[in-house]
């Protein structure tokens, strides 16, 4: 079973800013605090063909599982981002991120195609938990909070 989330989250910053703190492993640390714990995170900046084999804990309470981000598109011209990533009961988690200028700044899009079999649409709630909560720490990020 297949399921597609789409969030869209505007900033009043540029194109250019946003993406410097969308595709930061640190500022990525810093948004999901609480909400999934890395080990094995690269210190080198996310580009395309990058490989990430980590492990993750939802909440940093339960047991690790292992976790694998494979970096298909990574444009900061066209502030575009696509990885296939998988690990646990989840077969498929196809996220792509894309910012575009708006009115008033940058809006961010994030889109997730996943596929966790029975477990589908838990992973939807969760994808939309964990992607939306990811907000407001941006803000404190770009200096905005």
């Amino acid at each position: 079973m297949i399921k597609t989330v789409q969030l869209v989250h505007e900033y009043p910053v540029t194109a250019d800013r946003l993406w410097q703190v969308a595709t930061d492993w640190a500022s990525f640390v810093e948004a999901t605090k609480g909400l999934i714990s890395f080990r094995g995170l690269p210190d080198e900046p996310i580009h395309k063909g990058q490989i990430i084999k980590s492990e993750v804990s939802i909440f940093g309470l339960l047991p690790y599982f292992s976790w694998t981000m494979e970096i298909r598109e990574c444009d900061p011209e066209r502030h575009l981002m696509k990885s296939h990533e998988y690990g646990g009961s989840v077969k498929l988690w196809d996220h792509t991120i894309k910012i575009d200028k708006t009115e008033t700044g940058s809006g961010l899009t994030d889109t997730i195609i996943l596929d966790a079999g029975y477990q589908t649409p838990i992973y939807a709630w969760w994808a939309r938990l964990n992607y939306g909560r990811r907000h407001k720490p941006r803000l404190k990020l770009l200096g905005l909070a």
